[in-house]
C-alpha cells in the first residue's frame, strides 16, 4: 500500500520587483506555511509586468529562508547555454541544501527550430531519448 504525501502548498513571487519586496514576500510564505517560492523566468514585460533575474532571485530568497523551497515553473533556456543553465541549477541546489524545486527549462521551439534553418534535432526537451543512428 502507497504511503499518502502531505499537500503542500507555494507562493509565486512574480510581483516582487525589488529585493525588500522579494524578501518580504518569501518570509511572509514560509512563516504562514508555504512550502515552496516560485518565479517565472521571462524577458519581456508583458503578460506579468518586468521581473527579477530568476535563479539570482531565487538564490536571494534561499539565502533568506530556512526552509522554503525554492524553484521556476520554467527557464527560458533559447537564452542559456544548457551546460551552464545545469550548472546554475546544481549550485543553487547545493547551496541552497538541496531546496531547488521544479526547474523546468524550457524554451520556443518553433522560433529555435526558424533560427537554426528547421533542424528539430537541436530543439528537443533535455530529457527526451536521442533518436537513433542506425539506418
Amino acid at each position: 500500500m502507497t504511503r499518502a504525501r502531505a499537500f503542500r502548498f507555494g507562493v509565486f513571487g512574480e510581483n516582487a520587483r525589488s529585493r525588500g519586496a522579494l524578501l518580504e514576500t518569501a518570509r511572509r510564505a514560509e512563516d504562514s506555511g508555504y512550502s515552496t517560492f516560485l518565479l517565472r523566468d521571462h524577458f519581456i514585460e508583458e503578460p506579468f509586468g518586468h521581473q527579477l533575474a530568476t535563479l539570482t532571485a531565487l538564490a536571494t530568497v534561499a539565502g533568506a529562508t530556512k526552509e522554503l523551497r525554492v524553484g521556476s515553473l520554467v527557464l527560458s533556456n533559447d537564452y542559456r547555454h544548457p551546460v551552464m543553465l545545469a550548472k546554475e541549477i546544481a549550485t543553487l541546489d547545493v547551496l541552497s541544501n538541496g531546496r531547488i524545486s521544479r526547474v523546468r527549462p524550457r524554451g520556443d521551439p518553433g522560433r529555435a527550430r526558424a533560427r537554426d534553418g528547421g533542424d528539430s534535432r537541436l530543439h528537443r526537451p533535455l530529457n527526451a531519448p536521442r533518436a537513433s543512428r542506425r539506418p
